[in-house]
């Protein structure tokens, strides 16, 4: 899920990053892509299945919207390597998600 992860948090960068991105999309647009965000919001206190699930769908939206076409080539992410136990990547993945909502 790793892979899957990094594939969001680009894509929320470039939601993030490109504030006439969001200026340019149609009302309709804006509207499936932030409720396929809130989905995954929604899904972040279930099981591992549901939230690949919901990140998936997310990715597809912003595909199917032809946003991809806006992916920065080369985004240097950090990796967190968090100790077993705690939910420490379900919260950046939360605040990030609510942060990018906000552009929406």
């Amino acid at each position: 899920m790793i892979g899957l992860i990094d594939e969001y948090y680009m894509r929320l960068a470039t939601i993030n990053s490109n504030p006439n991105l969001v200026k340019s999309m149609s009302e309709e647009e804006r509207t499936r892509l932030k409720n396929a965000l809130e989905n995954v919001q929604n899904k972040l206190n279930e099981g591992d299945d549901e939230v690949k699930n919901a990140i998936e769908n997310f990715i597809t939206v912003f595909d199917d919207l032809k946003l991809d076409a806006n992916l920065q080539k080369e985004i240097k992410t950090r990796s967190i390597m968090p100790k077993e136990e705690t939910s420490l990547p379900r919260q950046i993945l939360n605040d990030v998600t609510i942060m990018t909502l906000n552009t929406l």
